[in-house]
């Protein structure tokens, strides 16, 4: 493994998004997430939703970045079985201790590690995916970030990114900017209506091989070749 800085998980500011709320709310967390995806249909539709465009298959090695509480994590690792693996890595410390008690799962792992310096090989994964983690991030931490993540993917890997998206509909933008600054921090609102999270994964070395959006439009899925 390459070797990861100290500061990398031991400075909270170092990475650019590491919030302490993460370590408050890992308890209910899993609840509040249920909450929020009955308006999609639940969280098991929802999630289920992405796994399904990642298309995990048997014997892969996946990446999970900013995995949280490990659900997602789990549900890839059922689909590439015993002959893969799926590595979740994350910042919060509780967030880690959260997935590592959900089952003893041999093809799983948590590594507590921050997204800008992943302590892997160059070459290591078949897939990539990050589930509403950049924007969480500052816009440098995004950089930082996705550029580990074209490292440790292999060559024409892919990476399968899932987050808010700017809605065409006022009224719809409206409501989603409404909702963003009351829940959300400052980075949310910087990703989704200043920033260019497209010109920001090419410029990681990346190739856009296909975008949706969903749910009104205020959130995609983005899947790219490395």
């Amino acid at each position: 493994m390459r070797t990861l800085r100290k500061e990398a998980t031991v400075d909270k500011k170092t990475s650019g998004y590491y919030r302490e709320e993460c370590n408050n709310i890992a308890g209910f967390y899993d609840m509040g997430i249920k909450l929020l995806c009955l308006p999609v249909g639940g969280e098991k539709k929802f999630r289920k939703r992405f796994v399904d465009s990642i298309s995990p298959r048997k014997g892969e090695r996946v990446l999970d970045v900013c995995c949280g509480t490990g659900t997602l994590s789990i549900m890839v690792a059922e689909k590439v079985g015993l002959q893969g693996m799926v590595v979740g890595v994350d910042l919060s410390p509780t967030m880690i201790e959260v997935a590592k008690q959900k089952g003893n799962h041999s093809n799983v792992e948590f590594v507590l590690a921050t997204a800008e310096l992943l302590p892997f090989k160059e070459n290591t994964f078949n897939k990539i995916l990050c589930s509403f983690g950049l924007h969480e991030m500052t816009k440098a931490g995004r950089r930082n970030a996705l550029r580990e993540m074209h490292i440790v993917l292999k060559k024409n890997g892919r990476l399968n990114i899932n987050d808010g998206n700017l809605p065409k509909n006022p009224f719809v933008r409206f409501i989603y900017k409404t909702a963003l600054t009351a829940v959300e921090e400052e980075t949310a609102y910087n990703l989704i209506f200043k920033g260019n999270l497209w010109r920001e994964i090419r410029e990681s070395g990346f190739k856009i091989t296909e975008h949706k959006t969903y749910f009104l439009d205020v959130l995609q899925m983005i899947s790219a070749r490395a």
